[in-house]
């Protein structure tokens, strides 16, 4: 009989040490999860869904950059956010975030796009669509090469192609293209020089297409930097 009694307040002590145990390891491990959530990550923009990577097998990338993660700067409501990582899912159309390891464990997060004014990475300005194109309904965001009275953004794509090959048994995605918009009181798709052209009275249209044969620009083909000084000029001719 006392040798049962004995043997029950083990169990009970060591069943009362293991909970205590656990719960000063539980609040260790919570108090320093949010230290470190805030000196690394703000909580006002990690605020969406977790971000599931798609298939590795899958061959190509959904992401804009090569580089998985960027160094990117988020701006939020007038503030600013320095110092983050981030990537472009076009597939998806997602900004992915990388928040800091915690405990060697990293979250990546969709970052609700409805709460993101703009974010810079790769040399790339991405403003979200709803603040400069309010016609159209589905949001997205637009890469912004120039602001002013007549302004220039860029839209990328990509797309999962559910073809399937020896080389490529879990499908593939597709290779980026790129469509130029001018913001104009509207928004309208630029698919070719003819219809940049077609923006401009007869008088700016000559001025124009004497500056693209003086800078020898190819309109198809045009960087980013050669087309902000294309609108710098068209800006001054209105």
């Amino acid at each position: 009989m006392y040798k049962k009694i004995k043997k029950g307040k083990n169990i009970l002590i060591f069943i009362l040490f293991f909970f205590n145990t656990q719960l000063i390891v539980a609040q260790r491990y919570e108090g320093k999860k949010d230290s470190t959530a805030y000196n690394f990550c703000n909580d006002e923009i990690v605020n969406g869904v977790l971000y599931n990577f798609p298939d590795k097998r899958i061959v190509g990338t959904p992401f804009l950059t090569e580089q998985e993660w960027n160094k990117a700067i988020i701006y939020k409501g007038g503030r600013t956010y320095t110092n983050q990582l981030c990537n472009y899912d076009l597939v998806s159309d997602r900004i992915i975030l990388k928040t800091s390891p915690i405990y060697n464990y990293e979250r990546y997060i969709s970052v609700n796009k409805f709460q993101i004014d703009s974010v810079l990475f790769d040399n790339k300005l991405f403003v979200y669509s709803g603040i400069v194109d309010t016609v159209k309904p589905v949001k997205t965001y637009y890469e912004q090469i120039y602001s002013g009275q007549l302004s220039l953004y860029r839209v990328y794509e990509k797309r999962f192609i559910d073809m399937y090959s020896s080389t490529s048994p879990f499908g593939k995605f597709s290779e980026l293209r790129t469509k130029l918009y001018v913001l104009n009181k509207q928004f309208i798709p630029l698919n070719s020089k003819k219809e940049f052209l077609s923006l401009f009275n007869s008088v700016q249209r000559k001025e124009v297409i004497y500056y693209l044969k003086a800078k020898k620009i190819n309109f198809n083909k045009s960087s980013n930097y050669e087309l902000e000084n294309l609108m710098i000029f068209c800006n001054t001719l209105n």
